[in-house]
């Protein structure tokens, strides 16, 4: 009886992974796109963040992705903004001024090098979420995501990996490689809907299906965008504590100076602006023994949003903090004279930024 047994046990055993070895290059290619989409997750991602690196000027904030490539060219198209959402393909790179060419999915440059005229130009699709595209303007925190992924909203970008065509899809010519029902089922091939999902859609008899999502949510991407604020923040408020007065008691007055109401009282050590209001007082006689002018009224002294206009205006923080209308999304909190906290508008974290003291920035969340 055991031998029987275990005869039956062999044959199964051998039968599985017969099956197994059938299915290798099927699984294999489906671990390999598992992968490939989780990779070109963290490149548009970091891409997004970086943006203002990547592509310095004005209306160039972080948190923009590339434009889809709807004419099969590898690169992003110059212009997408319009509609609830553009799904075309995901780029294989862009081209950045200063770092050369930014590649998304180490699939895609594999691709790009493959001559064969019959090659399965699976190379993803991509969905992107109008008002996060390279050409939108005033993107920050509060900026609404339209795409919808397995009924939960607030996606920004999905990344779409096809799987084998489907009896009544064709991908042997330029024009079917570039028609998205070729390639995605229903939701996924609907135009301009922002509906999308990991699963075919009830139906009797069931429809074939065998897209596979991966998305990027609004929390996932603010997560690394509002960091690159709050360091171009802490450096602007650094620049600040830093020039009021380079050395104790110097007799020169930089027009920051005003930023610390108490400066002619104290002459002490430079701190990050406040937002309370203090008390007016008179500047005295030591605003003349060090040649200051006379201190303004309690009501007129700058805070903390004009220190960022400053900022902006001399040219030590970027532009893209007012074009995108970060200032207006943030509340700005005074610790200490070398610490403060800053909240965005829709991201659960809370970032503190202290000066001259490790670390420099902490966090309260892992997440928006």
């Amino acid at each position: 009886m055991i031998a029987m047994l275990l005869l039956v046990f062999m044959a199964g055993t051998s039968m599985f992974f017969v099956a197994m070895s059938d299915r290798g290059g099927s699984v294999e290619k489906l671990v390999n796109y598992n992968q490939e989409m989780v990779l070109a997750k963290e490149a548009l991602i970091a891409f997004a963040a970086n943006y203002p690196d990547l592509y310095p000027g004005p209306n160039n904030g972080p948190g923009r992705f590339p434009c889809p490539d709807n004419n099969l060219a590898g690169l992003p198209e110059a212009s997408c903004n319009d509609g609830v959402e553009m799904t075309y393909r995901l780029p294989i790179y862009a081209n950045t001024p200063n770092s050369g060419p930014f590649y998304f999915s180490r699939q895609f440059i594999e691709a790009s090098q493959e001559s064969a005229p019959d090659i399965d130009y699976s190379q993803f699709w991509y969905a992107l979420s109008n008002g996060y595209a390279t050409d939108d303007a005033n993107l920050n925190s509060t900026s609404p995501a339209q795409l919808v992924l397995n009924g939960s909203p607030n996606y920004v970008a999905l990344i779409i990996a096809p799987g084998e065509p489907l009896a009544a899809q064709t991908r042997s010519t330029e024009n079917n490689r570039n028609n998205r029902n070729n390639y995605l089922e229903t939701p996924n091939n609907n135009t301009d809907t922002g509906v999308f999902s990991n699963h075919a859609e009830p139906s009797e008899p069931p429809e074939p299906f065998n897209d596979r999502i991966v998305g990027i949510t609004r929390a996932e991407l603010m997560t690394a965008v509002t960091m690159k604020v709050a360091i171009e923040i802490k450096q602007a408020l650094d620049n600040h504590h830093e020039s009021l007065f380079p050395l104790p008691g110097a007799l020169e007055h930089p027009l920051l100076a005003f930023y610390d109401y108490d400066i002619c009282i104290t002459v002490g050590d430079p701190c990050y602006p406040r937002e309370d209001m203090p008390a007016a007082r008179s500047c005295g006689f030591l605003c003349t023994i060090f040649g200051l002018p006379p201190l303004p009224p309690a009501e007129d002294i700058p805070h903390y949003e004009s220190v960022m206009f400053d900022a902006v205006d001399d040219g030590s923080m970027a532009a893209w903090y007012e074009d995108d209308e970060w200032r207006d999304v943030i509340e700005y909190d005074k610790i200490s004279d070398n610490e403060v906290e800053l909240r965005f508008e829709d991201c659960a974290i809370v970032y503190t930024l202290k000066y001259d003291s490790e670390p420099e920035i902490e966090r309260s969340e892992h997440s928006c």
